[in-house]
């Protein structure tokens, strides 16, 4: 029997992200709102976020030769009130705001599910409502 379940991918939008260790250039960095911001102007393209990124989320972007990832939806969440990702999900699964008033809002979600790596690594600004599968511990090295 195959058990299977859906999370997001975005940006975790970490307390201690190992994309801005990595950026030499200052491209990738922690934006006063606590979102993890990238500067296209500033990157070089050389993927050193990329790599350090245990989450995969900075990808470079060919054509542009530059790392491209979520921004939270910084220029327009002013208007709009949350990242487009939030505002436009159907079954409501994404939310978005304060760490500790989502975690007061979602008092059984969790940080750890078995296809993310250690939280400890990066300290993810991330709440799951898990399904029991993901709990499981040695999950992650099934997949694998």
């Amino acid at each position: 029997k195959a058990t299977f379940y859906h999370w997001s991918g975005a940006c975790n939008h970490c307390e201690n992200p190992a994309c801005t260790r990595a950026c030499p250039t200052g491209a990738m960095f922690k934006d006063v709102d606590g979102t993890v911001q990238h500067d296209d102007e500033t990157c070089i393209g050389c993927g050193s976020c990329v790599i350090a990124c245990p989450y995969d989320v900075p990808q470079i972007v060919a054509d542009e030769r530059i790392a491209k990832k979520c921004n939270a939806c910084a220029d327009t969440r002013e208007v709009d009130g949350a990242p487009t990702c939030v505002a436009s999900c159907g079954m409501r699964a994404l939310d978005f705001g304060d760490y500790d008033e989502l975690l007061a809002a979602h008092p059984d979600a969790v940080n750890k599910i078995a296809p993310m790596p250690d939280p400890a690594i990066t300290t993810p600004n991330i709440l799951v409502n898990p399904h029991p599968a993901a709990l499981t511990e040695g999950y992650r090295d099934l997949l694998l």
